[in-house]
Parts: structure tokens; C-alpha cells; sequence
């Protein structure tokens, strides 16, 4: 894959799983209305050239148990609503411009 975020996954609300790491895929990594992906549980993102500030609507994926966004360009600090992901169980965030 190259370019942009795909925003059609928004559309699949059963979706549970989504890798979409090793790709070209590049820019602000605008997740706004993720939000709708209640049955998430895996999202892997990492090595991509993905920008911009940590896509605070993860904070609201409450199924989500893994989230890996290694070798990211997301800069900024981690939400502090990332606490409230009760289910989750691996955050890794090695190599990227996040603080927090």
C-alpha cells in the first residue's frame, strides 16, 4: 500500500484485526472516526511513514488488546486516556517520536 490512511475501514465495524504495517503509507495519520471500530482488538501500524500527533480516538477502542505503532513518524506525548483501555495488553511505541 501507498499514500493516505485507507478511510474505508471505518465502514467494516466488525473488523477485529488490522495490519497495515510495512507499507508506504505516509502523512498525518488522521484516525478521527476509528472510533466506530468498537470490536478492534488488534491494530498494527508500525513501520510506516505515519505523521503527526498519537490519534487520540484509539483511546476509545475499547475492545483493543494490542496496539503496535513501532518506526512511526508520530510525534507528541501519548494520551493520558490510554489508561482507561482496560483490555489492553501490549503497547509498543519503540522507535518513535512519543513522549509521555
Amino acid at each position: 500500500m501507498t499514500g493516505r490512511m485507507p478511510g474505508a475501514l471505518v465502514y467494516l465495524q466488525y473488523l477485529q484485526d488490522i495490519n497495515i504495517s510495512h507499507n508506504h503509507l505516509q502523512g498525518h495519520a488522521d484516525l478521527e472516526h476509528w472510533a466506530r471500530l468498537r470490536q478492534l482488538q488488534t491494530l498494527f501500524m508500525g513501520h510506516t511513514r505515519l505523521s503527526g500527533p498519537f490519534p487520540s480516538t484509539i483511546c476509545q477502542l475499547s475492545s483493543l488488546r494490542i496496539l503496535s505503532m513501532d518506526k512511526t513518524d508520530l510525534t507528541g506525548r501519548l494520551p493520558e486516556d490510554i489508561s482507561k483501555l482496560e483490555n489492553l495488553e501490549v503497547l509498543s511505541v519503540q522507535k518513535c517520536k512519543l513522549t509521555g
